[in-house]
């Protein structure tokens, strides 16, 4: 009995606290968001606008990178799946993360876009998933994430 008042206890102060928090991911609200925000060309904030696609559908995003590069490692924290790059068949809300090139000038932070059902987006609406001349290069470092629609955990990140 003592074991499971001190479990209910932690939970209760993990959510207060925000260790961890419980929340409802909808894909279609984070991918009509960013589809409805993007702009005609690129803002080099494509970070940004997909961060706040995903606290639109649900997902909070209070503690988070400010670069690109760095959402391999911060997608699973919120409940994001790794996908396998072969045999690779884009559903709606994946989201693809891309390293910096060998020679980034002027692209170190790498970069980041999600799939709307019939195209790649970031801050602007792509013509391919790389979003770029410079990521399509053989041997660019990239990982694709997935997340269905429904409940999950947010993770303490520090």
């Amino acid at each position: 009995m003592k074991k499971y008042i001190l479990v209910i206890l932690f939970v209760f102060l993990s959510v207060i606290y925000g260790i961890v928090s419980i929340h409802y991911y909808d894909v279609d609200e984070a991918v009509v968001y960013l589809t409805d925000n993007a702009q005609p060309k690129s803002q080099h904030e494509c970070a940004r606008y997909v961060r706040l696609a995903i606290q639109a559908g649900g997902c909070p995003t209070y503690i988070h990178p400010a670069s690109a590069k760095e959402y391999d490692a911060f997608l699973p924290k919120l409940g994001f799946k790794s996908i396998p790059l072969t045999d690779y068949k884009p559903i709606k809300g994946d989201i693809i993360v891309i390293k910096p090139p060998q020679n980034p000038s002027g692209h170190e932070h790498g970069h980041i876009a999600m799939y709307n059902g019939k195209k790649w987006i970031s801050d602007f609406k792509q013509r391919d998933m790389y979003g770029g001349s410079i990521y399509r290069k053989k041997g660019t470092e990239y990982y694709l994430f997935r997340r269905s629609s429904g409940w999950g955990i947010r993770r303490w990140i520090l």
